[in-house]
C-alpha cells in the first residue's frame, strides 16, 4: 500500500526542513490515510518549524486515543 498524496506531502515537507529520517517515516506511516492528522501535522510543521522533540510530542496528542491499528503496522513493517 502506498502513501495517500497528504502523507507524500508531509513526507516531503518534513524532508525539505531536515527533519531525521527515522522521525519523518515513522510520522508519515503513523498519520497516513488519516486526513484531519496530516492536515494538522502539515500546518504543524509548516508554520512553527518545531524541533524533533515538539514534533513527537505532537505526534503523541495526535496519535492519543487513535485506533492502534496502525501503529502496529508499523511496528510490525507491514
Amino acid at each position: 500500500m502506498g502513501m495517500t498524496a497528504k502523507g507524500r506531502a508531509l513526507y516531503a515537507l518534513m524532508e525539505e526542513r531536515g527533519y531525521s529520517r527515522g522521525l519523518v517515516q515513522v510520522t508519515v506511516a503513523l498519520l497516513d490515510g488519516t486526513d484531519e492528522a496530516l492536515d494538522d501535522m502539515i500546518v504543524f510543521v509548516a508554520d512553527g518549524r518545531p524541533t524533533e522533540a515538539e514534533l513527537l510530542d505532537r505526534l503523541a496528542s495526535s496519535c492519543d486515543g487513535a485506533d492502534v491499528g496502525n501503529f502496529l503496522k508499523v511496528l510490525r513493517g507491514s
